[in-house]
């Protein structure tokens, strides 16, 4: 079969492209576009508080959180497709950043609750989607976006990406 359906309807194609974009590898979830997770569990379906943090202290590079949901609604997909697939944000986030997911639609998730306890919460339920930039203490947070949904997003990740490397220059 050449399409794939995804959990909220998408379709896919075998190559892993939606509207000329790569969206996804090795069956990662299309919500978390083409970045390469530091913390995801085994079964893909969570994201790991500790080896988060592991990965950041060893590599001496800022956390990159994705709080999203997967499988999740037309706005987050389309954040996976049009920003976290977009080759040079994905490659700025990969270069200077630990991209690490947590998953908010499963609010029993350990990880999701030990990073909400860590960097703030509980957020509302309408929080679907949005990016925490953490320094590589675990503690500071060097930027914040409202929810990322949608391509409209772009600017936000951008702008957040900025001002947390300008604050991470300055922090260390």
């Amino acid at each position: 079969q050449r399409f794939r359906k995804h959990a909220k309807g998408g379709v896919q194609s075998k190559n892993n492209e939606v509207e000329g974009h790569v969206v996804s590898k090795d069956n990662q979830p299309i919500e978390l576009g083409i970045l390469s997770y530091a913390n995801l569990t085994p079964d893909g379906k969570h994201g790991d508080f500790a080896s988060a943090l592991k990965q950041s202290q060893t590599s001496g590079k800022p956390i990159f959180a994705n709080f999203v949901e997967w499988p999740g609604c037309a706005g987050v997909v389309d954040a996976g497709k049009y920003i976290f697939a977009e080759p040079s944000i994905a490659r700025l986030i990969q270069t200077h950043f630990v991209p690490v997911a947590f998953n908010t639609w499963d609010r029993n998730d350990c990880g999701y609750n030990q990073a909400m306890k860590a960097w703030g919460g509980p957020l509302a339920r309408s929080d679907w989607g949005y990016v925490r930039i953490i320094a590589t203490d675990g503690r500071t947070i060097l930027a914040s976006t409202p929810a990322v949904t949608g391509r409209n997003s772009k600017p936000q990740v951008q702008a957040a990406i900025r001002e947390a490397l300008q604050k991470f220059a300055e922090h260390d």
